[in-house]
């Protein structure tokens, strides 16, 4: 190790003690509970019992089987966790073995030793971004350790440096290097334990349905130990509740821990480093699972999804201008800080990991330095490594293979199709991201503008740093609002919270929300006038060239466009609300009753997709296949719910016109304010200053 391991925190050590105590609450009583639970089952069984000997006739037969059916369930129920085994599917990942891939099981050993813990009994290759350790588990794992397996995904290889990689991989194994983490991984287990006895219920309650349905007596006898289990676990799950908080504080701590284990290997930048990446790596390999998904109609498959990966990682870190260093974007906390401009902080009690943010702010307390660091891409490790992600990439699409004969499309043809969608869904780079999650103001004729006397000098002073900054600090507003309504309303359990590096507790979140309404109110009234500046400023320059009327009758388009898209919207909600009983477990009758609901409301949403398909503004964003299901979900009366059951097919079918209608309208919406937001650009570019200047300048301020 280049540093010892840091003792552990005080936090760590209260964790573990209060989880240790909130297992031995939980423990406690659960013992006085069967202790109370066998008294009451044997005192039954044996008046039973007494009772037959006394007196045998049905009565007193069917008052025995009904006692020792509830006996037996609530038996099982109380023991069932004993013999649950979790078992780890396995089926999305290839082992691999040393002989085929020597430099990583080299890196492993090495690791495991500088780490001091045992080597993994097995190693498997994934395809995502991540690593982890993992083991099958059952009660008995909380006494008779178990060897680990080791998870790689070949995504994160992919995107780390080999210092890096080693780091994630030191963090891993030190879960289970020190002494002081023994206490968390018996605490998992218990938890493991409990959560199954008391959720993971679906082969009980099965078992107990089909014992129902051999005889009344049995019935009864199933339908009292149902009521006891009932009131068993209602007592057990609010205990549970308190040792669950605990053991996600535990777990925080232990990430901490094992970040410093990592640290003391490798030094705190390689897993700062990975850590700052890490989303982007996971969006850049989405982003080409969603692309093969989405733009190609399932029509065809990678040859290799991490060439994909590596160059949607350069492409956005491109577009975000984050510099490269051996081909990986280097990402930074003022990166972070770039586009996350919020000033709420929560300790979300139910997150068993902190945030990226907490995680760096440790580890730079640490001041660990390393002695080198390598910044060979950690991929180089593998042995053929093209082989190897062709053969992973194989295995992520073989279902899809198996169903039919796909396309191939190599690395070259996917750079090419994916800068086209790329620029397809991307508005001009003038606005500078202004409008991407903002509309035009809506312009009617030169009468709206009649409030206006001066124009700006040019487009660099509409979309200036400072607005696009202020932009950014009103979105983080509106998304803290969001988040302190949750905590008001109680949707989100947090004691206490930070705004603007000042503590509140939660009763305070009304107070706080007042002063950050009136901000928000602020702001945006502020940006409404900012935004028919904006619109004023592209009609002189329309006017300068003589295209007022063509500039009114583009702004017509879009208020017609964006009018027809919000009409469209409401009748996807109305039918979502009525098609969601569909989710929901109903008795016989609500579901009649809902279905016949949904068929009245249906005839107007079938307009409306009679309308899109026909109208060529939408239909231009619909795939044949998608254009194809939905002319199938017009051309008959669908039924839905018939004797008794479901007619799935049909379902699906509403299900996914809904969906499609849904994208199709968001699509076609967003076409109309690209149109509009291309023209307005190319007035701008061809006359790129116009007005006022410089000193007259419209006043925008933001307090």
């Amino acid at each position: 190790m280049y540093h010892p391991v840091p003792p552990i925190s005080k936090e760590f050590r209260m964790a573990g003690i209060w989880s240790v105590g909130s297992v031995l609450l939980f423990l406690v009583s659960y013992v006085i509970l069967i202790s109370m639970l066998l008294l009451l089952i044997a005192g039954a069984v044996y008046g039973a019992t007494l009772l037959i000997a006394w007196y045998t006739s049905w009565p007193t037969i069917a008052l025995f089987v009904v006692v020792m059916v509830m006996t037996a369930l609530v038996l099982i129920f109380l023991f069932k966790f004993v013999a649950k085994e979790h078992v780890t599917d396995l089926s999305h990942l290839i082992e691999i073995v040393e002989a085929d891939q020597p430099a990583l099981f080299e890196l492993i050993r090495q690791t495991t030793n500088e780490v001091g813990t045992k080597f993994p009994r097995r190693v498997y290759l994934g395809s995502d971004v991540n690593a982890a350790v993992f083991y099958d588990s059952s009660f008995w794992s909380m006494f008779f350790p178990v060897r680990k397996n080791l998870q790689i995904g070949v995504g994160l290889m992919n995107s780390t440096t080999l210092s890096e990689f080693k780091a994630i991989l030191a963090h891993e194994f030190g879960h289970f290097s020190q002494r002081s983490m023994k206490v968390g991984s018996y605490v998992y287990h218990s938890n493991r334990v409990m959560h199954d006895m008391l959720f993971d219920d679906e082969s009980y309650r099965d078992m107990a349905e089909r014992w129902a349905s051999i005889h009344g007596y049995v019935y009864a006898g199933v339908r009292l130990a149902q009521g006891l289990v009932a009131s068993i676990r209602w007592v057990l799950r609010k205990i549970y509740q308190v040792l669950n908080v605990n053991y996600y504080k535990l777990s925080r701590e232990m990430e901490f821990h094992a970040d410093a284990v990592a640290a003391s290997i490798t030094g705190a930048e390689p897993m700062i480093n990975a850590l700052l990446r890490m989303g982007l790596s996971v969006h850049a390999l989405d982003k080409v699972q969603e692309f093969y998904q989405n733009q190609t109609g399932g029509a065809s498959i990678p040859t290799n999804i991490y060439a994909g990966q590596r160059f949607v990682m350069t492409h956005l870190a491109g577009e975000l201008q984050v510099p490269l260093q051996g081909g990986l974007p280097q990402i930074t906390e003022i990166d972070m800080g770039r586009f996350d401009k919020s000033k709420l902080v929560l300790t979300d009690q139910w997150a068993s990991h902190p945030s990226t943010r907490d995680r760096v702010d440790r580890l730079r307390l640490l001041m660990m330095t390393a002695a080198s660091v390598d910044h060979q891409p950690a991929n180089t490790l593998l042995q053929d490594c093209a082989a190897v992600e062709l053969k992973l990439t194989q295995h992520l699409y073989r279902e899809l293979e198996i169903n039919g004969a796909l396309e191939s499309c190599d690395s070259a043809e996917f750079e090419r199709r994916f800068v086209d969608s790329w620029q397809q869904y991307r508005l001009p780079e003038l606005y500078r991201g202004y409008f991407d999650s903002r509309d035009p103001y809506v312009y009617k004729n030169p009468q709206d503008f009649n409030d206006q006397t001066e124009t700006f000098s040019g487009a660099d002073q509409v979309f200036s740093d400072e607005r696009i900054e202020d932009l950014k600090t009103l979105e983080a507003l509106n998304s803290d609002l969001i988040i302190l309504g949750q905590i008001q309303r109680g949707e989100i359990d947090v004691p206490s919270f930070d705004y603007d590096d000042k503590r509140y507790q939660k009763a305070d979140s009304p107070a706080v929300i007042e002063v950050l309404e009136a901000a928000q109110s602020g702001l945006e009234h502020q940006f409404g006038r900012l935004d028919k500046q904006i619109c004023y400023f592209f009609y002189k320059l329309a006017e300068n060239s003589g295209q007022a009327g063509l500039f009114e009758q583009r702004y017509q388009a879009y208020a017609a466009a964006s009018e027809t898209a919000r009409n469209y919207h409401n009748d996807y909600l109305a039918i979502v609300g009525g098609a969601a009983y569909m989710m929901r477990r109903l008795p016989y009758d609500d579901i009649i009753n809902s279905t016949e609901a949904l068929k009245k409301m249906e005839p107007r949403f079938k307009k409306t997709v009679e309308a899109m398909c026909a109208d060529p503004a939408f239909a231009r964003c619909m795939t044949e296949e998608q254009l194809e299901l939905l002319q199938k979900y017009l051309s008959k009366d669908w039924t839905y719910f018939d004797k008794d059951m479901y007619h799935d097919s049909q379902v699906d079918l509403l299900y996914a016109a809904i969906n499609i209608i849904f994208a199709v309208n968001n699509q076609a919406l967003f076409y109309a304010k690209k149109d509009l937001l291309s023209y307005q650009a190319e007035l701008a570019s061809a006359q790129p200053v116009y007005g006022a200047k410089a000193d007259e300048q419209a006043e925008f301020a933001v307090e």
